[in-house]
């Protein structure tokens, strides 16, 4: 008799770790049981309202949502509250991350801070990469890298692919262990063998730049394509750009759109910018202009500068759709909030003829002024068109074609360089003072174990047994 088939005769016959079991089997689907949410579903919560504890937390956690049935996050918190009333290690991590993303009840650091480290210290191992994470961004208590590492180090050495990725991280840029490649890589191997996307993604890249490994591109895409595969937007948008520039791929514009799009329909700012500009300039897909403002103001909800840049510039420009300078001059100002000198110089030009609403020619001589600050050609040029009409306005302003003027711009460059060199090799030396001095550091292993009820047997914890959160999306430095 299979193990399911003798778990399901002992669920009907009312054992109730038996349904939870069974319960188990149909969500996480065997070779011999394919997956099935509705009876998954039935039976855990058949064992939940009997009062058995792992099938409360389980049931608790699929209640938060994102696993295929109707959230409902008051019921939620009530069958995680049960199962942690009976101290159980899993409910406490579940409601930890309740309390993390605000899921039936307000968010409070604090309080997913206080839940992680319960779990944590009991030596479950995604509680404890998560408690490092709070005391690596003082989320909820006090930073502190050093246990932080020390948290990621117990969760990484029971194969948590989220702590492993958090170790390759402090080992890359030298967060209070020892700066090492070689120990960066061991660990991201290891995260990218258990299928984490962004270590994938981080992987590929590194192949692909030769950074810390022998450059390779067919290893590159292969760890691209597998992280874009689970949806790291990240990754799509990288593989997008390759079939776009035809990097290590044949150049393939609809392949590249396919790309992008995905990555902008998971909410991804850059990702909706470049499918709305495709939209428009029938790039890899049918000239569509409203699906490409709607793209693009998608992506300027995000505050994304050049998506304001743009939604502006259509709203402005004859493309079909009725003109709104009015909106176009707000769509330039957000982006102008955030640093874009394009739009700083069309809020110039607006200014200059009028489209504003009214002719001002000091306001534009303001904003080609900021424009060409930053190196805007375009807002240069048109001062120095203004400039030769009334040079009192404007000062001493250089012809920007002139031989002069692009000697003098080249030396402002190479004077930003230097000094750009000048403070990267303090902060080098900052660094290497600091690691120097760092005490030396042992991860020791945590030796508690864990295990779930499997009919009269014990056997060892495996994921989803019972049902544990993903843990948040890992930190990108």
């Amino acid at each position: 008799m299979s193990i399911f088939t003798e778990q399901l005769v002992r669920a009907q016959a009312g054992d109730v770790s038996a349904q939870y079991n069974v319960g188990v089997l149909y969500l996480e689907g065997t070779p011999e049981v394919d997956k099935d949410l509705n009876k998954a579903v039935k039976w855990i919560k058949q064992a939940a309202d009997r009062g058995f504890t792992p099938a409360q937390s389980t049931f608790g956690a699929l209640l938060l949502g994102g696993h295929g049935i109707d959230e409902n996050l008051e019921q939620a918190i009530i069958y995680l509250t049960l199962a942690i009333k009976q101290n159980d290690t899993e409910a406490y991590y579940n409601m930890g991350v309740a309390y993390r993303d605000g899921l039936g009840a307000k968010q409070n650091y604090n309080e997913a801070a206080n839940h992680f480290r319960i779990a944590a210290y009991r030596g479950l191992d995604v509680a404890q990469c998560e408690f490092g994470r709070c005391l690596e961004h003082g989320l909820g208590l006090k930073q502190s890298l050093l246990e932080a590492v020390q948290w990621y180090g117990f969760s990484a050495a029971q194969n948590n692919m989220h702590a492993q990725f958090a170790m390759s991280r402090m080992h890359r840029v030298g967060k209070v262990v020892t700066k090492s490649t070689e120990l960066a890589m061991k660990f991201l191997n290891k995260s990218a063998a258990q299928g984490l996307a962004e270590a994938e993604y981080d992987l590929g890249i590194k192949y692909l730049e030769g950074d810390g490994i022998e450059q390779d591109d067919k290893q590159a895409l292969a760890y691209i394509k597998k992280a874009a595969e689970r949806d790291n937007v990240y990754a799509l948008m990288q593989l997008g750009n390759m079939y776009r520039r035809g990097c290590v791929v044949e150049r393939d514009d609809k392949k590249a759109f396919i790309c992008y799009k995905k990555a902008a329909d998971l909410g991804y700012a850059d990702a909706q910018a470049e499918v709305g500009l495709s939209y428009f300039a029938e790039n890899g897909v049918k000239e569509d202009n409203k699906q490409g403002l709607h793209y693009l103001k998608k992506a300027a909800e995000q505050d994304h500068a050049d998506a304001l840049y743009w939604c502006g510039y259509f709203s402005d420009k004859e493309t079909g759709m009725t003109r709104e300078p009015k909106l176009a001059l707000e769509y330039y100002t957000r982006a102008a909030e955030l640093g874009s000198h394009r739009a700083e110089y069309k809020i110039g030009t607006m200014f200059q003829d009028g489209r504003a609403g009214v002719q001002d020619i000091e306001q534009a001589v303001h904003w080609f002024q900021k424009s060409g600050a930053k190196g805007n050609e375009n807002a240069r040029q048109a001062l120095w068109a203004l400039s030769e009409k009334d040079k009192t306005w404007y000062g001493t302003l250089s012809d920007p074609d002139s031989e002069a003027e692009k000697t003098r711009q080249l030396e402002q460059r190479l004077e930003a360089m230097e000094l750009r060199i000048s403070e990267l090799e303090k902060q080098n030396a900052q660094l290497l003072k600091k690691s120097e001095n760092k005490p030396a550091l042992t991860v020791v292993p945590p030796t508690a174990g864990f295990f779930v009820q499997w009919g009269h047997h014990q056997a060892p914890r495996q994921a989803g047994y019972p049902m544990l959160l993903a843990p948040q999306a890992s930190y990108r430095p």
